[in-house]
């Protein structure tokens, strides 16, 4: 999934918030965080049986990709933009973040 190795990228940006989830984590709230831009159901059961983890468990990871993703068009850094907006990648760094949230409960 473009869009979920993207948020992930560009999370390598801004590390320190970061550094407290593990990398499955990250993955994982990167996927949720795709699904729910793309208007596909966030985290369907299916995910919770393979990965073990509750959408909830995610939540603050979500938060945090989601900041980083709203401001990912004002940052100097632009080369992994640059990279996610070809064709290859799909052109998914030009996608905006929804402004509805996503529903943890």
């Amino acid at each position: 999934m473009k869009l979920a190795m993207y948020l992930c990228e560009m999370g390598l940006l801004e590390a320190e918030p970061f550094l407290e989830f593990l990398p499955s984590v990250l993955a994982a709230s990167a996927i949720a965080l795709a699904q729910h831009t793309l208007g596909e159901e966030v985290w369907p059961k299916s995910f919770t049986e393979t990965t073990g983890f509750e959408l909830s468990h995610l939540k603050r990871c979500i938060i945090f990709l989601n900041i980083m993703f709203t401001k990912a068009p004002t940052l100097s850094q632009h080369a992994i933009q640059d990279k996610y907006k070809s064709l290859k990648y799909l052109h998914v760094s030009q996608l905006v973040p929804r402004e509805d949230n996503i529903k943890f409960d």
